[in-house]
């Protein structure tokens, strides 16, 4: 193929042509957004009864099949949170759980499927605070998570004060997770979250991002309830949320 060599001219001529391109294209403001409105979410409807039909004839529908299916079925397995929350556990038992883990899949079946470069594995495991430590020494290096039943679990009826010391001993023996629990009375309902992440300066957060201020505070409010959120850089952070119970 020949190639057509542009001369100073021809290269002057063609840059003239792309700048009078430009020139026709219009020129649109930045769109610098709007302020987040929340009407429409609060506003939406769902038609409970034809959710529950439909969903109840899920289990009889085969839309994905074969190898398809085969797929699905072991990304599945890897967002399980395997648990064993028996009142006889023992650290044996957890230890077995988290080898089964690590490796939810017979060797033999995985080499048939070709999938050892995968490393299927679970997303975390679950355990009572008592056996976090070793659940955490079982999966070192895993990369699964260790999630932490507290808060006088199942039954939570410990003062809130222990509830709370228990979530914190629990992340300080290496629980990456925590399952908190409310609290219900007849008046009320409170619920409790602690995090051990970076925290933040909320004096330092930009005015146009007000997903704390409208989404949490400003909506609890609006229900009379109350929000409190307490961060500070390098201490992670706690919210408290407080929603009184509307007499029938």
């Amino acid at each position: 193929m020949a190639v057509k060599q542009q001369g100073p001219a021809g290269a002057a001529e063609a840059k003239n042509e792309v700048a009078a391109g430009k020139a026709l294209v219009p020129s649109h403001p930045t769109n610098r957004g709007v302020p987040l409105n929340l009407d429409w979410i609060e506003e939406v409807r769902v038609n409970t009864t034809a959710v529950e039909r439909r969903a109840a004839s899920m289990g009889g529908r085969r839309t994905v099949k074969k190898e398809w299916q085969a797929a699905w079925l072991l990304r599945a397995i890897t967002c399980m949170d395997l648990t064993t929350l028996s009142g006889d556990d023992t650290a044996e038992r957890v230890k077995r759980l988290c080898a089964k883990a690590k490796y939810p899949l017979q060797t033999e079946l995985v080499k048939r499927l070709g999938i050892e470069s995968l490393e299927i594995k679970v997303a975390a495991v679950c355990v009572y605070h008592l056996f976090v430590e070793t659940a955490v020494q079982e999966l070192k290096g895993s990369g699964i998570h260790v999630a932490a039943v507290s808060t006088g679990f199942p039954t939570g009826l410990s003062p809130l004060a222990e509830r709370v010391a228990e979530i914190r001993r629990s992340v300080e023996a290496g629980a990456d997770e925590i399952d908190v629990y409310g609290e219900v009375s007849d008046d009320a309902i409170s619920v409790f979250v602690r995090d051990r992440g970076s925290g933040f300066d909320r004096s330092a957060v930009p005015t146009d991002r007000r997903g704390l201020t409208e989404s949490i505070e400003r909506r609890l409010e609006r229900a009379g309830g109350r929000a409190a959120v307490l961060t500070a850089p390098g201490e992670g952070t706690e919210v408290e949320l407080h929603l009184p119970r509307r007499q029938a």
